[in-house]
């Protein structure tokens, strides 16, 4: 019995060392070295990396059936966080107009739906907009997607997509003829940018000064960057 047992840690640990060895996960695991010798900001001598290297291999090769969904499922980034965050952002800066002005979107659209008209209708204008040569201001595509959620909610319990489609193709042609129309000429803001009584506002603030961090970090050229001190004040690295 005890030889099966034998030959089952072997198989099970020579799954490990491949895994980690052979594929994506051998990035993942060493990220963290990557990570510490960033955050810290502090010189990081060869042998505690070469130590720090194998303490993470070695955790991995012994207990990698509990990070293979962090290793090879769909890692959330910063981006998703932001979109997310800003698609809250979105849906109740609509709710709140809605209850100011009366009309859609109302109880008959759901969160959902509003971010799919907000991506669609966007989307068909600012295409539209490059092939004029233009740029949409945001707070004027803001007041177009207002004006699509009303037709929505018009068209609610008709065939929806075809009628919504045929509508948001006609105003896309008219705008390609013709020009942004005067009443799609109005700024809408949803949100205001510096409410930092708005948790959402200030995790979007948030995420948006990480990722402005994280691409100075990996882009700025190390010519460019900004000299550090070392624990000697008189010594710059």
């Amino acid at each position: 019995m005890s030889h099966y047992y034998f030959i089952i840690v072997i198989f099970y640990l020579l799954a490990g060392l491949s895994i980690v060895a052979f594929t994506r996960a051998r990035t993942q695991v060493f990220q963290a070295t990557k990570n510490q010798k960033y955050e810290s900001g502090e010189p990081v001598s060869f042998y505690k990396i070469l130590l720090l290297n194998a303490i993470l291999f070695t955790v991995g090769v012994l207990f990698w059936p509990l990070f293979l969904s962090s290793w090879f499922g769909k890692k959330r980034t910063m981006l998703d966080d932001a979109q997310e965050t800003s698609g809250k952002l979105v849906v109740k800066g609509y709710r709140r107009i809605a209850a100011q002005l009366g009309c859609a979107p109302t109880a008959k659209t759901t969160d959902q739906k509003i971010m799919e008209i907000y991506s669609t209708v966007s989307t068909a204008f600012n295409q539209a907009a490059e092939r004029r040569g233009e740029h949409i201001p945001a707070l004027y595509l803001n007041t177009i997607v207002l004006k699509f959620l009303k037709v929505y909610e018009l068209f609610y319990g008709s065939p929806f997509p075809q009628r919504f489609q045929e509508h948001l193709q006609y105003e896309v042609n008219k705008y390609l003829a013709e020009g942004l129309r005067p009443d799609y000429k109005q700024e809408l803001p949803l949100f205001d940018p510096d409410d930092f009584n708005d948790p959402d506002v200030k995790q979007l603030r948030e995420l948006q000064r990480l990722v402005r961090e994280k691409l100075e970090r990996e882009f700025l050229p190390k010519e460019n960057k900004p000299p550090v001190l070392s624990n000697d004040k008189n010594r710059i690295r």
